[in-house]
């Protein structure tokens, strides 16, 4: 074999290995950059489901400042509201449970646990809230109907 067969077995040896290499360096940057876009779609995912779980807790908020705010608008406003809060507590649960299936960050598990723990009882803490209200709105009502009555 002479000198410059030598050469181009061994160019064309060393050009083979370079093409494989670059072969598999393509696969797997394809690989990571699948990965990593499903990664960034899941954390926009998170973010959703967090500005979702934000806007929710403020209108559950709003709903009962109303009846704070207008005590005396009577049982359709009541029924209104109820309706309401009703459709965000619904909300609330569905946007926690999302966030709760879409883990994407070590130690993530935990938060979205200890805020679902918190929030629930925040909820609650709402619920009992608004069902004082109600009662209150009641009580004050029949309380009214009764002194306007002996006043007749």
């Amino acid at each position: 074999m002479s000198l410059k067969s030598k050469l181009i077995l061994g160019l064309s040896f060393l050009f083979t290995i370079i093409l494989v290499l670059i072969s598999f360096y393509a696969y797997y940057i394809g690989q990571l950059a699948n990965e990593s876009s499903k990664v960034l779609k899941d954390n926009n995912n998170s973010l959703e489901y967090s500005k979702n779980l934000l806007f929710t807790l403020d209108n559950i908020n709003m709903e009962i400042f109303k009846k704070i705010a207008e005590p005396n608008k009577g049982k359709e406003l009541n029924d209104k509201i109820t309706e309401r809060l009703n459709i965000f507590f619904n909300d609330f649960e569905k946007n926690i449970n999302s966030e709760e299936n879409n883990i994407t960050e070590n130690g993530e598990r935990e938060l979205v646990l200890t805020l679902k723990k918190r929030t629930v009882c925040h909820l609650m803490i709402l619920r009992q809230h608004w069902e004082f209200l109600q009662k209150m709105q009641l009580h004050f009502s029949s309380n009214l109907n009764h002194q306007n009555w002996r006043e007749m």
